[in-house]
């Protein structure tokens, strides 16, 4: 799983605009989960296209709005990749940064 955390301008509502978005259909590749979106302050979207599975949880509180990337192993760039260019290109002005955490590497075990 993968973390994005967006800071956003101070008057601006990241989740709010994105609900908005989708249901204007200016997002035309990516679905609400109403059932999982039913809080003002969160939404779970995932992608329309079968070869990008997953989803990313939003969940903003204050001017910061945390992403959680959830998908196969592999995929997780695909969604993340498509999630974060549709974020830079519709607001591109009411975001300040976008910080990306990466799951810890996994421990080997030595014999």
């Amino acid at each position: 799983m993968l973390t994005i955390e967006v800071m956003c301008r101070p008057e601006f509502h990241l989740v709010a605009a994105f609900r908005a978005g989708l249901q204007e259909g200016d997002f035309k590749s990516f679905d609400l989960d109403k059932a999982a979106s039913r809080a003002r302050d969160r939404a779970v979207i995932t992608h329309k296209s079968p070869r990008t599975p997953g989803k990313v949880r939003l969940e903003q509180s204050g001017y910061v709005c945390t992403a959680k990337v959830t998908a196969p192993a592999g995929k997780e760039w695909d969604i993340l990749h498509k999630f974060v260019g549709r974020l830079v290109h519709r607001f591109d002005q009411d975001l300040l940064t976008i910080h990306i955490a990466f799951p810890a590497p996994k421990r080997r075990r030595r014999r």
